[in-house]
């Protein structure tokens, strides 16, 4: 997580939901007869841009982003097929993914994409469940991306690379 001032101009980070962010800049507000510092952050991959008040920055979540042995980690967790599959409605499975993504937290992001992806092997996905998996594994790609230095089409490629039975897809759990 982020306590407040750690973030510098230029650096990116994780926000919970919309993935990648990138400081601009900090800036001084007045919101209700009180002055506040926010971080001005720009989305990665998006034409949008966010203010988090310094202060909040670690209670919604926004983190540094995974260090390359937790990238590491996840990529063979994902290689590791889940031994069952969730088997409630897609409405609940979709609202527990909400819940998962509003976390922030690299392992449940990961969780959301081995699971869809897995799931996706066995049978075609729900429209929702494409939606899902698409605007997750994209977070997680600008994430490992954006952490080594590589860009998007090699990250991608990793984390394609964790379901093939090649790149040690295929393992139960």
């Amino acid at each position: 997580m982020i306590d407040e001032g750690e973030l510098r101009v230029g650096e990116r980070a994780f926000y919970p939901v919309l993935g990648v962010v990138e400081l601009l800049t900090t800036e001084a507000r007045e919101i209700g007869g009180s002055r506040q510092r926010f971080y001005v952050l720009a989305v990665v991959g998006a034409d949008r841009k966010v203010l988090v008040p310094t202060t909040n920055a670690e209670a919604i979540g926004l983190r540094r982003l995974a260090s390359p042995a937790e990238i590491d980690a996840l990529l063979s967790a994902l290689a590791v097929r889940p031994t069952s599959f969730d088997t409630q409605t897609w409405n609940r499975r979709a609202r527990a993914f909400a819940e998962r993504q509003k976390t922030g937290r690299l392992a449940d992001t990961g969780e959301i994409v081995r699971e869809l992806e897995w799931r996706k092997r066995q049978k075609p996905l729900a429209y929702g469940e494409r939606r899902v998996l698409d605007a997750t594994k994209g977070m997680l790609v600008r994430e490992i991306a954006s952490a080594l230095g590589v860009d998007e089409a090699e990250a991608e490629a990793r984390v394609d690379a964790a379901f093939e039975p090649q790149g040690g897809g295929g393992q139960s759990a």
